[in-house]
């Protein structure tokens, strides 16, 4: 059996999700005419693992490789299992240098045996899958990358090449964008080309060429090899897909591996089917927030016809018999609460979905998600404090976070939330504003505190001077996870999508940053999910408040009807004036609805930004436990 094309997914990708990239690729190649088969390797990566621990102490778990994936990902520790197979270094003398930076950066000794385990092994798996991709003769070898997937990538792509140097090696995914991809192909002779951007169409002209074989045709975004030299060709800024001639994309490959995993019993409960509904930030278009690496070339928005999304949904559900989806959208469509939302609210069939979403919404729209089965939403909060929001150009307050932040709960809706702190230019007084606000919050969801991030394609990346950051250089484990030599390292700027800074001023976050950390860990610490810690149930003419929040007396507060009606009347954060507008003729005036907001306010039951209220308790009639509590 020969194949035209296999595009394969390589560790460190989710073991809970198949790869959408390679999915699509496969799925357009073969409505072309191609041959394309794909390879989901970071299941057998972790089944590699788990067998090579079995009689070593501790196995190799799920929860190790989300450790080395996800949760050290700055760190480059996945990389660095590939490193030495990869650039030829000595897997069984890791360079202590390493080691004693992850040290001092905190990491648990125990990750770093894991790390280590994981290295040792790297090249009889890199072997492993040589053979099997040789099984198939394959004329073209394509490979995403993302997920510190780019040096397991080459490892296998120099492998390959060395067995058979007639293989044409095509990378392309996240970490091809822009100029990384011209870094890559410059930096490593092994990639023939490299896809930039949107692939479905460059990839069919590509392997057509390839298979022909004629010259490659110089396709917008594409990086190819021309004899000796490296030609790029520039984006188009009018060459996106139109959304719906998308294809389905083909995830059996991912599936058929889970069904014969010795894991499948761990990994297929949390397994969630990625689906694209849209493509670009609606957001973004008009205002990009100063931290996103959201690449501009790619930042104009466009969403598939409700009937092709919902179309598309039904047919993978079906097919892979799953009802979880994870949306790869940046942003979802704010059509879909009047198209596709609807129409998944009344689906008997219980789907379940995550979405990014802008936090701006209203209450009747989280209720809408949580019917059409919503139960994951990233909202993109990340700060509560106003004066750094509009700084960052979010184009949201710290009242409509809250007000948000309250409705998720009493919703069901589990929230995935930070709150970044280091921004250029932020006032440390806002992060003690911060601290002090978090009390009244507890009830709510907690956010994780993560530093700021430069990214490549943000606006503080591309004009760094500007906002009084200095780039000093690519990651700091590059030392340990690149080839040094003058030739690569002369690329590491262009190579990587994430630098190291410092700010201009010469300011510390973490100096003034401790107080709200203190703060946000003992808020995770009181959460629960089985009972709003403030909560209010109505009855005729009177209201009763219960107040079990750590750092508040405990209380029962029953409120007489006047005093309910006006904190009813702030649910969605409003001003004294617009209450008495809201309650009408006869009642109370708007200097006595003031005093009873800034009672409540006290009391710590609502919070007040410029003169707008918002009221914090969860009404108990309606809570849902979300799906996440549940099982």
């Amino acid at each position: 059996m020969r194949a035209d094309i296999v595009l394969v997914s390589m560790p460190w990708c989710s073991l809970y999700n198949p790869s959408i990239q390679i999915g699509v690729l496969a799925s357009a190649l073969r409505e072309a005419g191609f041959d394309a088969e794909c390879r989901s390797y970071q299941l057998d990566f972790f089944d590699w693992l788990a067998s090579q621990s079995r009689g070593e102490g501790a196995l190799f778990a799920a929860s190790d490789y989300l450790e080395l994936s996800v949760n050290h990902f700055s760190k480059g520790m996945g990389d660095w299992c590939f490193a030495g197979v990869a650039f030829g270094d000595d897997q069984r003398s890791p360079d202590p240098g390493y080691l004693e930076w992850l040290r001092t950066a905190g990491v648990d000794p125990t990750v770093v045996d894991k790390m280590r385990f994981a290295r040792h092994r790297t090249a009889a798996f890199i072997e492993r899958c040589t053979e099997d991709l040789l099984a198939v003769s394959p004329r073209v070898v394509g490979f995403t990358t993302g997920f510190q997937q780019t040096v397991a990538s080459l490892a296998l792509s120099m492998s390959l090449k060395a067995r058979d140097p007639d293989i044409r090696i095509v990378f392309g995914g996240a970490d091809c964008d822009g100029v990384m991809g011209e870094g890559l192909i410059r930096a490593f002779p092994c990639i023939d080309a490299v896809v930039r951007g949107e692939g479905e169409r460059a990839i069919v002209s590509l392997v057509g060429d390839f298979l022909a074989p004629c010259p490659v045709r110089p396709v917008p975004g594409l990086c190819f090899r021309d004899d000796a030299s490296v030609k790029i060709v520039s984006r188009c800024a009018t060459g996106h897909n139109p959304p719906d001639d998308i294809p389905i994309p083909d995830f059996d490959d991912f599936f058929a591996r889970l069904r014969a995993s010795h894991h499948r019993g761990e990994i297929e409960p949390a397994v969630e089917i990625p689906i694209e509904s849209s493509r670009g930030c609606w957001w973004g278009e008009k205002h990009h927030c100063t931290f996103c690496g959201f690449n501009g070339a790619e930042m104009a928005f466009r969403a598939k016809s409700p009937a092709r999304f919902l179309d598309e949904v039904n047919a993978l559900a079906k097919r892979h018999k799953c009802h979880s989806f994870m949306a790869t959208d940046a942003i979802i469509d704010p059509r879909y609460f009047s198209t596709v939302l609807p129409e998944l609210a009344r689906d008997p069939n219980d789907m379940v979905f995550f979405y990014e979403t802008k936090a701006n919404l209203k209450e009747a729209q989280v209720a809408l998600l949580r019917k059409a089965g919503v139960l994951h939403l990233q909202p993109g909060i990340e700060s509560l404090s106003t004066p750094i929001l509009r700084m960052i150009k979010k184009g949201t307050s710290a009242i409509q976070n809250i007000r948000l932040l309250k409705w998720c709960r009493q919703h069901g809706i589990n929230v995935l939330w930070n709150v970044i702190y280091g921004f250029p230019h932020e006032q440390p007084e806002d992060y003690d504003t911060m601290r002090r606000l978090v009390p009244r919050l507890t009830h709510l969801q907690p956010p994780s505190l993560v530093p700021l991030v430069l990214d490549r394609f943000s606006p503080y990346q591309m004009a760094p001077e500007a906002y009084g950051l200095e780039i000093t250089g690519p990651p700091s484990h590059y030392d340990w996870t690149m080839p040094g030599n003058p030739e690569v390292r002369a690329e590491w700027p262009n190579l990587c999508y994430r630098f190291e800074y410092r700010h201009r001023d010469g300011r510390d976050p973490e100096q003034y940053v401790a107080g709200l950390r203190g703060a946000i860990k003992r808020w995770q610490h009181d959460f629960s999910w089985t009972k709003p810690a403030l909560r209010y149930r109505r009855g005729p003419g009177f209201m009763t408040i219960v107040d079990e929040r750590v750092d508040f007396p405990a209380a029962h507060y029953r409120l007489e009807q006047a005093t309910a009606e006006v904190y009813l009347a702030c649910k969605e954060g409003t001003s004294p004036a617009a209450v008495v507008r809201k309650l009408g003729l006869g009642k109370p005036t708007e200097s006595d609805v003031r005093a009873k907001l800034v009672e409540l306010t006290e009391r710590g039951l609502m919070v007040e930004e410029d003169g707008i209220y918002l009221s914090l308790a969860i009404p108990v009639a309606s809570l849902d436990i979300p799906f996440a509590a549940t099982i």
